[in-house]
């Protein structure tokens, strides 16, 4: 556990982890230690923490510079995300959890109304920016194919959120069953916005 943490606190205060702290992160032991001593609930909590921090994305990069990816985001056991998948597709998860958090940051500083709404309630804001970086690292790992598109109403039952990301967030990280939720909202309004745009661009 000790690993999350330092990237926890490395990217919390800005502290450059040394060469040998980096070589000791890499190594199979810690990460064998990790995979099977450490409790999900653990891992999840350590996870959740550098979400909420000033910019969750630097801890997101450490986890990937340190191969910690595969064994922090897999899914094996319900066979929706290999550590393989999750090797291959962990930078771009991190460019488009980069992007969501530059858009988030430029909204805050630049729309008075926004801003005035998050003074009003930091907490609010802090969860929003929270479930809006879940969503975009997810994103790649979701596929256009697992999001569920419907011209009808939109449903919040349990069912109509997609596996990846009820794998990730609740089996995996063992976050509430309400992010993946709100999570899997943001890709299935996402979605929904690139077709209408599509159709409405065919029809110009």
């Amino acid at each position: 556990l000790r690993v999350l943490r330092s990237i926890r606190f490395s990217s919390r205060f800005g502290f450059k982890m040394s060469d040998e702290l980096i070589d000791a992160c890499r190594h199979p032991q810690v990460h064998k230690a990790l995979s099977h001593k450490v409790s999900l609930e653990r891992i999840g909590t350590e996870i959740d923490l550098m979400m909420h921090a000033k910019n969750p994305v630097l801890a997101f990069r450490l986890i990937d510079q340190l191969e910690l990816g595969p064994i922090v985001f897999s899914t094996n056991e319900s066979k929706r995300l290999s550590p393989e998948e999750v090797k291959c597709l962990l930078p771009k998860s991190i460019d488009c959890m980069e992007r969501a958090f530059d858009i988030f940051q430029e909204a805050s500083a630049t729309e008075k109304y926004f801003a005035d709404e998050m003074s009003h309630d930091d907490e609010s804001a802090i969860q929003q920016k929270r479930i809006l970086l879940y969503s975009a690292f997810l994103l790649p790992f979701v596929g256009a194919e697992e999001v569920q598109l419907s011209s009808r109403r939109k449903s919040r039952s349990v069912e109509k959120v997609d596996e990846v990301t009820k794998s990730v967030l609740v089996y995996k990280l063992k976050l509430r069953l309400k992010d993946a939720v709100r999570a899997h909202l943001l890709h299935w309004t996402a979605e929904s916005f690139l077709v209408q745009a599509e159709r409405i661009g065919a029809k110009g």
